[in-house]
């Protein structure tokens, strides 16, 4: 889970081997055994609180491949409303830190 995602207000996490929400673009494309059987892939848009319990909603794209002979499909969310600038500024601000905190500095005699 990106830096981003987890930024979105409110969220709390998927349970692990949750099953695809309903109404959403990979449940309707798990309906189809052979979509994840042949390695198909769908996208469309969508509400990160279909997936997410989340304070508000949030529009996303939501892209959907089968993985083959797994038989389990990958959903990959992406979300542009989350503000991934302000993530980044500190991003940038903790590596400045780092370095900083690893410069060796000398005394002078």
């Amino acid at each position: 889970m990106s830096d981003a995602l987890k930024s979105a207000d409110g969220l709390k996490w998927l349970r692990k081997g949750a099953s695809a929400p309903g109404g959403t673009l990979t449940e309707a494309f798990n309906a189809n055994p052979d979509n994840v059987r042949k390695g198909s892939n769908d996208a469309g848009d969508g509400d990160l609180r279909d997936w997410f319990d989340t304070n508000r909603s949030y529009s996303c794209t939501e892209e959907v491949v089968g993985l083959g002979q797994y038989g389990r499909t990958l959903t990959v969310l992406t979300c542009n409303a989350l503000n991934i600038d302000d993530i980044e500024a500190d991003e940038e601000d903790d590596e400045e830190a780092l370095i900083e905190s690893w410069t060796p500095r000398f005394r002078r005699r």
